[in-house]
């Protein structure tokens, strides 16, 4: 990571074990870390003006709002459509789903810190 500001990811992670590990990693790795518990927490977010992240890291089964109807309002949305999404799942068969949404890259669980790192660094330049 560069000296400068630090690059910005978004973590949506129903998962709190999950999500407070993937933060904790990210942090340490130099990156800003915002994190939502569902989809429409996420959107919520993006939509508040606040910083907008370098990616977004996406689970797609949670409460509320799901990574596939979170993907498709991001989408709809002029001013989120271009942030990369980095799909995370232990779902086996995606084809189907991954094709109802445009995802960057598809990280399977469980994830290695270097899948994680390597994959937000490749899909945020």
């Amino acid at each position: 990571m560069p000296a400068s500001a630090p690059r910005h990811v978004l973590v949506v992670e129903d998962d709190r074990e999950i999500r407070e590990i993937l933060a904790l990693i990210l942090e340490e790795a130099g990156y800003a870390v915002d994190c939502a518990t569902n989809g429409l927490e996420a959107l919520t977010f993006l939509r508040s003006g606040g910083a907008v992240p370098a990616v977004i890291l996406l689970d797609l089964a949670m409460p509320i709002m799901n990574g596939i109807e979170f993907c498709a309002e991001k989408s709809a949305d002029a001013a989120l459509k271009d942030i990369p999404v980095v799909v995370m799942s232990a779902a086996g068969r995606l084809d189907a789903r991954l094709a109802q949404i445009s995802a960057q890259a598809f990280l399977k669980k469980p994830m290695t810190i270097e899948a994680v790192l390597e994959t937000i660094e490749r899909c945020s330049t």
